[in-house]
């Protein structure tokens, strides 16, 4: 068979348009208006758009900027703006004096379990450690600290931590060690009190 008997294919139409024209006029017309129509889903091809239709998409997507700029700068003087977070709330421990007073007696306890003799006892620089969980109010209360001010970490002189906390010396075979130093560091954060120093030999 030569190639000039070969049949010619005809053009076949888009997928999306009847191939007949069976249906009833009043469906037809529709069908063949969405028919035509490219699909919803087919991407915007700007590679087709003239310059004049990208110029005209431009100065509409400026203007549509400038008004939600305007509508933002009204928001904010008219006071419309998100509301600040809350602060958490004050929590207030009953019987502060009784809650008080047992947290700095578990101290003094401890620090003088801390107390055992080391070489560096003779110098005075054994170090003693102790942290436990003190809620803010209490701590305030301890530290006679205002109300308005927040609870946090000081340098408290050895003398006013005694005083506060009571004895903390411990006996040993020759003597006695007591805490030693100019201050006590207290480091206080998220309800958590570490009180440190040094110890030894007067």
């Amino acid at each position: 068979m030569s190639a000039a008997s070969l049949p010619v294919p005809t053009e076949q139409p888009p997928f999306w348009k009847p191939q007949n024209s069976t249906l009833p006029a009043s469906i037809s017309g529709e069908y063949k208006r969405k028919a035509t129509e490219p699909p919803e889903s087919e991407p915007v091809r700007f590679a087709q758009w003239t310059r004049q239709d990208l110029v005209k998409e431009v100065i509409r997507l400026t203007a549509r900027c400038e008004e939600l700029q305007k509508a933002s700068a009204a928001a904010h003087a008219s006071g419309l703006q998100p509301a600040a977070p809350k602060a958490a709330p004050v929590v207030n421990t009953p019987n502060l004096e009784v809650h008080a007073e047992k947290i700095l007696s578990n101290m003094r306890k401890n620090i003088k379990a801390q107390l055992k003799w080391k070489p560096s006892c003779k110098t005075g620089s054994a170090r003693w450690s102790y942290t436990t969980i003190v809620p803010e109010d209490v701590l305030k209360h301890i530290l006679k600290i205002p109300a308005n001010k927040p609870a946090k970490g000081c340098k408290l002189p050895v003398s006013d931590f005694t005083k506060l906390v009571g004895d903390c010396s411990a006996s040993i075979r020759y003597g006695c060690l007591y805490i030693t130093g100019l201050h006590v560091n207290l480091r206080y954060s998220d309800s958590e009190l570490t009180a440190s120093g040094s110890y030894g030999l007067p």
